[in-house]
């Protein structure tokens, strides 16, 4: 992975190549990003930037047998971890590394979603169990054979279990030999605060909107503005940004729930909210925190659309046709309920709470927010 090939982030791949010609190398750093920042792939050319014997002021060389085996994550002093699903199998992230250097090839900006999916194993737990703590120790005792490090990539720490991360204290305060710990990261709250202030941080910021627009152009042929609607959807998201630019028929799918489960919870509905929710509940993860986020970006463009802020409305003709009655239902009374209950549902779900209680609480809070906006008169229902 070569500092080129990231999109964007200017100023961080900047920052990180000072420190390593200034010889101020932290021993151990988190890079803390958004889903889909590229903060995986910054520690991946950090740490290939680092061991190149002929980088120059601004990216290693990408050709010499360090970049190369960096490149295929076969360099014996790059060690990865991640979460899995742990079994007497399975038990540590070296399980599953053909699968991980697969995955990661084919996309730097890989999602745990996808991660979970590769491994076959969605409905289930994934963490890093103590036993991988264990492993670490003894992977930073040896000696680097090649690079002038041994790196240590953590991906998504925060999926430690309380046993792991307190074993990780010691060696990331008094690494021995010559260690770097790489942590990657999205959420900071889902990390030891013990473990978070032994780190430096680096903090990587969310895609800007033409950046992944352009990146969809260059690498998916997409036509400019399809990339740009794709990219205001994916807010800042790449890897959300991909599966959009690949997937249209999952977006339209979730348009059209969405409208139909608006209308039943604001109708009130009971018995088809309860048929919505049991189809839900079999969506998956990675649908259900699809649709939640789609819900998220239609409340937002409704609320420009009530506030009069036409120039920042993107909306397909379908989603427009619906809004343009729906938008009425949708103000600054509301909108900040609205966002708060699905953020709390999007978390939720990450947390692998029951979705059929999860999705019909929602569905009758939505509902009742719904109707706070709306004027009704007496025995009529109004549809959105």
């Amino acid at each position: 992975m070569l500092f080129k090939d990231i999109i964007g982030q200017a100023s961080i791949k900047s920052s990180l190549i000072k420190t390593v010609q200034e010889g101020r190398i932290s021993h151990a750093q988190l890079f803390l990003g958004p889903e889909g920042s590229g903060n995986l792939a910054m520690a991946m050319a950090y740490a290939t930037y680092i061991s190149c014997p002929n980088r120059n002021d601004t990216d290693a060389c990408g050709t010499c047998p360090s970049c190369q085996k960096f490149a295929k994550q076969i360099h014996p002093d790059l060690h990865i971890i991640y979460p899995i699903a742990a079994t007497k199998d399975t038990p540590t992230s070296t399980s599953y590394i053909e699968t991980w250097r697969k995955e990661f090839a084919a996309n730097p900006y890989l999602s745990l979603a996808a991660w979970n999916r590769a491994m076959d194993v969605e409905n289930k737990q994934t963490l890093i169990a103590v036993k991988e703590s264990e492993e670490i120790t003894r992977k930073v005792s040896m000696m680097a054979y090649e690079a002038p490090f041994n790196f240590i990539i953590i991906w998504m720490p925060g999926k430690m279990n309380a046993e792991a991360a307190n074993k990780m204290l010691k060696v990331l305060e008094e690494p021995p030999g010559k260690s770097l710990f790489l942590l990657v990261e999205h959420n900071d709250e889902d990390l030891l605060a013990t473990v978070a202030s032994r780190l430096l941080t680096i903090r990587i910021p969310r895609l800007a909107d033409q950046e992944i627009s352009q990146a969809l152009i260059d690498r998916f042929n997409c036509d400019p503005n399809e990339a740009l609607r794709i990219a205001y959807l994916a807010d800042g998201n790449y890897s959300r940004a991909q599966e959009l630019a690949s997937d249209r028929d999952e977006e339209n799918l979730l348009s059209d729930r969405f409208i139909q489960w608006s209308r039943i919870c604001f109708a009130n509905q009971v018995a088809e909210m309860v048929d919505w929710v049991e189809d839900a509940s079999g969506w998956g993860r990675e649908r259900q925190k699809n649709f939640i986020q789609y819900a998220i970006h239609l409340i937002r463009e409704n609320l420009f659309l009530s506030l009069g802020m036409e120039r920042l409305v993107r909306l397909e003709d379908a989603e427009r046709s619906f809004s343009d009655r729906f938008h009425a239902y949708i103000s600054p009374a509301n909108a900040q309920g609205l966002l708060d209950i699905f953020s709390k549902a999007q978390r939720d779900i990450e947390r692998n709470a029951n979705p059929r209680i999860l999705f019909l609480d929602l569905s009758f809070e939505y509902g009742t927010l719904l109707k706070g906006k709306a004027e009704v008169k007496p025995g009529h229902v109004r549809k959105p």
